[in-house]
Formats: C-alpha cells, structure tokens, sequence
C-alpha cells in the first residue's frame, strides 16, 4: 500500500548526506555505465558523477516531470534520461543498454507494492528470487527493483541500494536474504536514522553489494546517527545475516559476547505469548466489552474498568483473554511502544491487535521493562513496516532484558 507521507509514487529523496555515503562505500572509481532505476530528483546518479568517472549515466523514471529528466542539460551529454516504466522486462533493449551489461547502479526503490504484473515472476526468475516469497504477487517494490538491477548488471558489478527496514530484517524476507548471499557478496549494510527522510520515520540501510560475488564470511555493518556520525564496523558473521542484518540488534550481540554475559530474553521469563482473537470490526457486534488499542490511551498502563468482565462471561464468547497478571502489549501502530497494560484484576477480552503476555511469575518485573524508557525503545527498535508499524511474536520473544 502506498504510504500517505510520500509523494503519488511512494518515493522518499535521497538526502544529500545518505547519497555521498552510499556512493563512497561502493568504493568505485572509473566504472564504465552506472544506471538508476527510479532516479526521481537524481541525488545518488549526481553524487555518482561527483565521485566517480563513469563513461556514462543511464537514470530511468516513471515519471515525466522527474528532476533526473534534467541531468543530462546540467551535467552533459554523459548523463541520458529515460521516461518509462522501470521495472519494464525489455529495460535494457529500451535504453540500450542490453542484458547484464552496467558496470554499477545505485537505487532507492519507492516504498510500494506495485499492483502485480506477469513479467514480474519473470524478472524474479531470471535472478533467481522467484522462490523468495511464499507468494510472489506479494513483492514490495523493494524486493522487486534489487532483481531489475542484477538483471542490468555484469557479473561483478555493483549495486548500491536503500532498503527498507522489513527486506533487511523481516522474518518475511529470510529467503531473499539468503539467497543474496548465498548467490551474490553482501559487502556492507549501513543502518540509518528513522527521521533521515522527509515526512517520514521509516527505518532504512543502505546496501551493497556485489553480482556473483563469492560471499565473504563476515559482512561489514555500521550505522549513521542522526548527528552525522558514523558508527565504528562489526563484521556480523554471513550465516546470522539470514536472519537480519541490521547493526542495532548485532551491535548487541557483540556487547553481550565481550561482557562474556548469557542475555535474558523475554521467551526466558514467558509461559506464553498470544494474540486477542476478535477483529476491531467484529467487537462491535457483540455486547461483551472487547478491548482494541484505540481504548488504551498512550502511556496508560491501566485497563479502563469498562472492559474487565468476570472470567465465566469471557468463556462464554469464546476466544483468547487476557488474565490477570497477564501484560498486553500493542502489536500494530505507529505508537505501539506507548500502548502496555497490565491486567491486575478480572479478565479481558483484546482484539488481535494486542499480543497478551503471560509470565511464568513476577509479572511485575516484565512489565516495569516493557514500560521503562529502555523498555520502549526496544519495542521501537524491533517493529517493522513503514507508517503503519508491527511487531511479530519471534520478534517480542527474542526481546533482550537489559
């Protein structure tokens, strides 16, 4: 779904900071053609021509009124301006480039989900990612304009990327991690700060990477701060990378290995972690309260007495509730930190907007985690999607304790 806070075709600029690291960590020099899919105001092809001296530029745009259409009167007859569909199967023949033939390309993929066209499975297919998705109608652009570019490329070259929060760490895209690595050389990943584009907060890395690279063992990882500061490297091992390869949830790691410390995660202290069983659209049909996220002020930890019934009224609907002791923690929301109760008396039905919580004992200890500033700024750090935010149960689970 395209989000509200970007323009019509779901694209964020590229800040003129984000553009000169991601070219620099390419570490090019005098490549022959570099293109870019989705040029939009042309800031990562500028920076390219800034850093390097490549023979030519081809930037590619949906959109005719794209400032990338004006490079090639501002910077010269190296830079060529294509108007068209960037994920079109015939790009290459289309602006004469052919196939497997840029010598680099850098990116910044809108944040959509295209509506599906058939050529899509064979773009997929031709890289080797038609497998990536249990359903591959699902792509979100992202995921689709890294198979467009390798395509374009020539073994060897080099791709560098933004990528969205999910493709980087969502248990969703474990597949297309894997086979990046296992099929191409992931040589670097750079987290960068929520607020680093305007009008949104999304999480985002840049990537590079090279075709048909043999992949090394460790992959390079740093993070930019909001303040410009780049972080020092560690090198995330590439098998753990499957898994996510963000610097925020290793750098953890790595301080947890040298304090030679076993790290508490939340699935330690948890019987169980489930989810309210009833939509926020059928808890209207019912006379029995049902709680929903709405109902929960932001940084409100008691349940409203409204929606505490007695345990046999509960059973008598059906589905999950929340006991007590039990903690209720938001699932979907761009707020979801802010929206932890605890149940301290009675029971509670939840939509499935809430996951609900219940501790092997000490309840309270979980909870004044879960509600300390720390505590929040986990939650923050562990939620995925752009606008709307959710958090998974692996993801809840693997929640360190500071």
């Amino acid at each position: 779904m395209e989000s509200k806070t970007s323009d019509h075709l779901g694209r964020y600029y590229t800040r003129d900071t984000v553009a000169s690291l991601l070219i620099s960590s390419m570490k090019l020099a005098t490549p022959g053609t570099v293109i870019d899919l989705g040029a939009g105001d042309g800031a990562l092809v500028t920076e390219a021509a800034n850093q390097w001296a490549a023979e030519r530029y081809l930037t590619v745009d949906i959109d005719e009124d794209a400032n990338s259409g004006k490079l090639p009167t501002l910077r010269g007859p190296s830079f060529v301006h294509f108007t068209g569909d960037a994920l079109d199967l015939s790009l290459g023949d289309r602006i004469g480039l052919g196939w497997s033939q840029a010598c680099a390309a850098v990116c910044n993929p809108p944040y959509i989900r295209p509506v599906w066209k058939e050529h899509f499975g064979n773009i997929l297919e031709e890289v080797g990612l038609s497998h990536v998705l249990p359903e591959a109608k699902s792509a979100p652009a992202g995921l689709l304009f890294v198979a467009q570019n390798l395509r374009l490329l020539k073994s060897g070259g080099k791709l560098g990327l933004i990528l969205p929060d999910g493709l980087i760490t969502g248990e969703r895209f474990h597949s297309f991690r894997q086979a990046l690595i296992e099929n191409h050389s992931i040589e670097q990943v750079i987290e960068l700060p929520r607020n680093i584009f305007r009008k949104t907060e999304a999480q985002t890395h840049i990537v590079v990477l090279s075709k048909n690279g043999e992949q090394k063992p460790t992959i390079s990882s740093r993070k930019l701060e909001i303040n410009g500061a780049l972080s020092s490297e560690i090198y995330i091992p590439s098998e753990e990378a499957i898994n996510r390869i963000d610097y925020s949830h290793h750098i953890k790691r790595h301080v947890k290995k040298s304090c030679k410390t076993s790290p508490v995660k939340l699935r330690d202290l948890v019987a169980s972690v489930g989810r309210g069983t009833h939509s926020s659209s059928s808890r209207k049909l019912v006379s029995t309260p049902i709680f929903h996220i709405s109902d929960l002020e932001d940084y409100q930890t008691s349940i409203p007495e409204s929606f505490i019934v007695s345990k046999s009224d509960a059973e008598a609907l059906g589905g999950a509730y929340a006991s007590q002791g039990d903690i209720l923690v938001a699932r979907v929301g761009r707020n979801l930190s802010r929206k932890i109760a605890l149940v301290q008396k009675g029971a509670v039905l939840t939509t499935d907007c809430f996951f609900i919580i219940r501790p092997k004992d000490k309840s309270e200890e979980i909870f004044d985690f879960l509600t300390s500033e720390s505590g929040r700024a986990h939650l923050d750090k562990i939620n995925q999607g752009v606008g709307a935010r959710f958090i998974t149960a692996a993801r809840l689970l693997d929640l360190e304790l500071d």
